[in-house]
């Protein structure tokens, strides 16, 4: 987030830890009234259409299934403008999983979701999938596995106009 800021776009963070928050603002002061804790299971602060661009990452995997397609779908879909895209990126598949992390060191849990239903419901709130133009581009549905196995989708929606 803080190249974002460094190349003079306006952007604004928001994580579930304050400790992530601190951690982000004592490394980047640039951040300063660019980030704040907030948590994406409930109405989001900011006005209908406030965003060019919604990325959310590695973040439904931690929350309830009903809280990500009833609240934090429809809120990053609403907060967009017209044409305005979300990428969002998620373990993928379905219930639930324990895996060990080598990045925290330790045993961690996730969510996995089904992307078809994911797209779905971003459907369902205008948006529609981004194509791909050709197979070297981004676009439509992408999939990639991490350092501890696990399959992730990629999706880029864009709301309709």
């Amino acid at each position: 987030m803080a190249d974002l800021v460094e190349r003079g776009l306006d952007v604004l963070g928001i994580d579930a830890v304050p400790g992530n928050v601190e951690a982000a603002l004592r490394l980047h002061p640039s951040l300063e009234g660019r980030i704040r804790v907030g948590d994406l299971s409930r109405r989001l602060d900011f006005p209908a259409g406030s965003f060019d661009f919604a990325m959310c990452n590695a973040v439904i995997q931690h929350l309830r299934s009903r809280a990500v397609h009833g609240v934090t779908l429809p809120e990053l879909c609403r907060v967009l403008v017209p044409g305005g895209v979300l990428q969002l990126i998620f373990k993928c598949g379905r219930g639930q999983v324990s895996v060990h992390d080598p990045d925290y060191g330790e045993e961690r849990s996730f969510r996995l979701f089904d992307e078809r239903r994911v797209l779905s419901t971003l459907q369902d709130c205008g948006m529609e999938l981004v194509q791909a133009p050709d197979p070297s581009s981004l676009g439509g549905l992408m999939y990639f596995t991490n350092n501890n196995g696990l399959r992730h989708c990629a999706i880029w929606t864009r709301r309709e106009r």
